[in-house]
């Protein structure tokens, strides 16, 4: 699905940023192809990653599919596109990991019950490596069904805001020439996969739409997100913001725009905590580096993670 992603990337995105921008919103877009090396597939870290973009990205939702069922992991059932959908949308068992703002907002909720707080306690334990809370194995079935009904409640959660667009066979077929295995499974196995998901995400009435060129596809992605954005722009409280209010915004802003790419730098990153934690002199920290290294993006993504432990305490 190169030509899409490349034609979301090129055309939709920059005009709905500017859109996003007449409400004071920040569009940040994300494609998985994004961050994941060769190293990291070799060492079976590609879908870790999705999945915690999948997560940082909600509660939008945005699924690109055509003929090819896709890469199947060594000891998966599913493709990680499909996992990717099942763990984003389509949940038909508890996540599997949460990102540690995702559950510990949960927590503190003061409409949570306190069984209800006590099972995600006790389901989920935080994997130091990986930065993530991990369900534990062999939870419940009750447990079970007292966290799905949690996070189903969330709005992170929601589906309302998760859009897929089916490529159609025509197209397929057009952009494929003569070189139909790169996009249409061989077999009768792989392509009826291909057709469960497809009938999975219109069973669940998520709002799906094909398209038969790339054009009308961009116009539709570009029409069906604005037409939700500005529906819940809408619906946001208004705020009047002081000068320093504005500027905070745009420092906001100037962060979101840094890290949309940003991956890896963990130990430079543990680093620069360490540091700024410590109680001795010096307390000045300087980030040097070439023109174009990362910089700025660098210290973004630092900024963003010691406001939220600030926040979370």
């Amino acid at each position: 699905m190169h030509r899409e992603r490349d034609h979301l990337v090129r055309v939709v995105f920059p005009e709905l940023k500017e859109r996003c921008r007449t409400k004071h919103v920040q569009l940040v877009d994300v494609d998985l192809r994004w961050g994941v090396t060769e190293a990291d597939a070799e060492h079976g870290k590609a879908l870790d990653i999705c999945l915690d973009e999948i997560d940082s990205c909600r509660p939008y939702f945005l699924g690109i599919l055509g003929h090819r069922y896709g890469f199947v992991p060594e000891g998966h059932r599913h493709s990680i596109t499909a996992q990717e959908i099942y763990h984003g949308v389509l949940h038909g068992s508890v996540p599997k990991q949460v990102l540690r703002k995702i559950l510990e907002e949960q927590l503190e909720a003061q409409t949570l019950s306190s069984e209800q707080k006590g099972c995600l306690v006790r389901c989920y334990r935080w994997d130091a490596d990986k930065r993530k809370y991990l369900l534990q194995e062999d939870v419940a079935p009750e447990d079970a069904d007292i966290i799905r009904s949690v996070f189903e409640r969330y709005s992170i959660y929601q589906k309302d805001r998760s859009f897929f667009f089916f490529r159609s066979e025509a197209l397929s077929l057009q952009i494929a020439g003569t070189k139909t295995g790169d996009f249409f499974e061989q077999n009768r196995e792989d392509q009826d996969k291909v057709d469960s998901l497809k009938k999975e995400i219109a069973d669940a009435e998520l709002p799906h739409f094909e398209y038969v060129d790339i054009e009308a596809f961009g116009q539709l992605v570009l029409n069906t997100l604005w037409k939700r954005i500005e529906l819940a722009a809408e619906q946001a409280p208004s705020e009047e913001r002081d000068w320093l209010g504005q500027e905070a915004e745009l420092h906001e802003l100037f962060m979101a725009d840094r890290t949309r790419r940003f991956v890896g730098r963990r130990d430079l990153l543990d680093r620069m905590h360490g540091y700024c934690n410590r109680d001795e002199n010096p307390s000045l920290l300087v980030i040097t580096g070439k023109p174009g290294c990362g910089k700025s993006a660098l210290m973004a993504r630092f900024t963003e993670e010691a406001l939220r432990t600030i926040r979370t305490g």
